[in-house]
């Protein structure tokens, strides 16, 4: 059942690979037990669709879950315990959550690199991804600096309401 959910969220059925895997998740808990690392790995599974699915929230309640107990059970340091890490920063970023992602994944990298090293490929692409974000992050920041800038010295009202609209243009928050 467990690859039928994977292939459906494969698919981008994702619906039919949420029932499935729910029913997963259940038969695991009773006979694995709920700490198992089977059940875990469903738990991320389930997570992994919930994003593919927008939700987000759900998708990050179960992530905090799986690491907590995957740290717990599996260590802090084993490989699943940093893909579901990993999972749980985009789920971060997905929710707006910019700086809490970076953070996480850094934490993320600097794990990686010490258990698997530095060519390793999950390492590789965590490291990039944090490489994307931090640049994406750095130039809201600096166009945000810009933007203030030069509307202070066209002395521009920041109470006005084309200024929230002119700033998401750029992807750019300034708070009235």
């Amino acid at each position: 059942m467990g690859n039928l959910a994977s292939t459906y969220s494969g698919q981008g059925k994702f619906g039919e690979a949420e029932q499935l895997e729910v029913q997963v998740i259940e038969v695991r808990k009773r006979v694995l037990g709920a700490e198992h690392p089977g059940t875990l790995k469903s738990m991320g599974n389930l997570a992994s669709t919930y994003s593919g699915q927008g939700k987000f929230g759900e998708a990050e309640q179960l992530e905090v879950q799986v690491i907590e107990v995957g740290k717990r059970v599996l260590g802090s340091e084993h490989p699943d315990t940093l893909t579901n890490m990993n999972n749980y920063a985009i789920t971060l970023k997905s929710l707006g959550r910019a700086n809490e992602a970076i953070d996480m994944m850094t934490d993320v990298v600097a794990l990686l690199t010490k258990v698997l090293g530095d060519k390793h490929p999950n390492t590789r692409k965590s490291r990039d991804t944090l490489a994307n974000w931090k640049a994406e992050s750095g130039k809201r920041r600096c166009l945000r600096s810009l933007l203030l800038n030069h509307l202070e010295r066209r002395n521009f009202n920041r109470k006005t309401t084309s200024l929230p609209l002119f700033c998401s243009l750029g992807g750019v928050q300034v708070e009235a």
